[in-house]
């Protein structure tokens, strides 16, 4: 987990799923991608074209380039500067789409990342919608015991030698699954459902448990 990321951060992860492709824009690649707050509220991560609510990610499909070629010249010029003014790190078309010439202009010159893909818009938002859901979640560490009991995420907590790892061999002994040991850090990817992965560093036996990870998402107990 992450606290921000960077167009070229994402590029590196998904640019073979999504397929994406450079069209203008690459000095842009430091520019961020965060949960961050402005006296305005908080920008979305990524949507559908937005001038009044602009998303991090700006994604522009069939409807969005269809009203683009369909606005006057000064005003589609005045939406397009808007677009590449600072205001969203990333510019994605859509469904094969040919960008605006004037766009590809304006994304080079103000070093705002300009991208493309094969895929629908509706389908690239939800994957990068669950992509960031993962990657840019709150997390916490929390020490103790986390096991798998009847398909149920259970994390045993409490003082050092008050007999966890005792209860922990207990239920093993009775064939239920220890999932991570020590510091399972926790992530709410949506309200009300945590998801757990381990830290950096951890020990082989505890990765090997990794199946049981699905099975004890978003039920976590003390």
């Amino acid at each position: 987990m992450t606290d921000s990321l960077t167009v070229s951060n994402i590029m590196e992860v998904m640019e073979e799923r999504l397929g994406l492709t450079w069209v203008a824009g690459t000095q842009g690649g430091g520019r961020s991608i965060s949960h961050r707050s402005t006296p305005h509220g908080s920008p979305s991560l990524v949507g559908h074209l937005n001038i009044i609510h602009p998303n991090q990610i700006q994604v522009l499909g069939n409807d969005e380039m269809r009203y683009l070629w369909s606005l006057r010249k000064n005003s589609q010029r005045d939406i397009l500067e808007q677009l590449c003014s600072g205001a969203s790190s990333m510019l994605i078309v859509t469904d094969n789409l040919e960008p605006l010439p004037e766009l590809r202009t304006l994304s080079e010159r103000q070093s705002v990342p300009l991208l493309r893909t094969a895929l629908p818009s509706h389908e690239l938002i939800n994957i990068l919608r669950y992509f960031f859901s993962n990657k840019l979640a709150e997390t916490t560490t929390l020490h103790g015991v986390f096991m798998e009991v009847l398909g149920i995420g259970v994390l045993l907590t409490g003082d050092s030698a008050v007999g966890k790892s005792e209860l922990a061999l207990e239920l093993i002994s009775r064939g239920h699954r220890l999932v991570a040991d020590d510091a399972p850090e926790f992530a709410r990817i949506a309200p009300g459902h945590p998801a757990w992965h381990l830290p950096a560093g951890a020990g082989e036996f505890s990765r090997g448990e990794g199946a049981g990870r699905a099975q004890c998402e978003g039920h976590v107990r003390r």
